[in-house]
């Protein structure tokens, strides 16, 4: 299950850079929940829907890995909020990572069953 901490976007600061990483936090645990969705199908279902979206689930992982290292790469000042966010960033990427390995991992068992 993913486990966020409900952090808030600042409305104090301007910061461009923590906006950014509280909607990638919010993105990644929105993907991180549809995967949990797709893994309680059965196998053949589960196999159909990653045919379907190989193409979709590679494009995520790349602009998933590539925005976050952006937007990290933006804040000057790592105060104690980015730094939660980016903690909280990296968790909930963590999540959706094991979810999607998990998911590749019984992909692979069934076709060398």
């Amino acid at each position: 299950m993913i486990t966020t901490r409900s952090v808030q976007a600042s409305t104090t600061t301007d910061s461009p850079a923590k906006f950014s990483l509280y909607l990638r936090v919010r993105e990644i645990a929105q993907l991180g929940k549809e995967l949990e969705k797709v893994m309680l199908l059965d196998d053949l279902e589960r196999e159909a829907w990653m045919k379907e979206n190989a193409h979709f689930v590679d494009e995520v992982l790349e602009n998933m890995l590539y925005d976050s290292g952006e937007v990290l790469l933006q804040e000057d000042v790592y105060d104690e909020e980015v730094l939660s966010l980016s903690e909280d960033l990296l968790m909930t990427m963590n999540d959706a990572l094991s979810r999607l390995n998990t998911m590749m991992v019984s992909r692979k068992k069934q076709r060398s069953s």
